[in-house]
């Protein structure tokens, strides 16, 4: 972690704030889709789905609302 960027991400911030990491080798993998438009929407669906998200949800905005 560089703290002295002024371009910080949001794992970033997350993890300078709260003085944690993440456990990268511990990931699970929620879905795969071969299509990638399929995989888009799963995405989405995926992050709309998250209580706690450190996503943005900026890429979810094309998301139709019956998901």
């Amino acid at each position: 972690i560089n703290k002295n960027t002024s371009n910080k991400s949001i794992i970033t911030e997350h993890r300078l704030h709260n003085n944690h990491d993440f456990n990268w080798d511990d990931v699970e993998i929620l879905d795969i889709e071969a299509f990638y438009n399929k995989r888009l929407t799963s995405e989405m669906i995926y992050i709309k789905k998250q209580k706690n998200s450190l996503n943005l949800q900026t890429d979810t905005e094309n998301l139709l609302d019956i998901y």
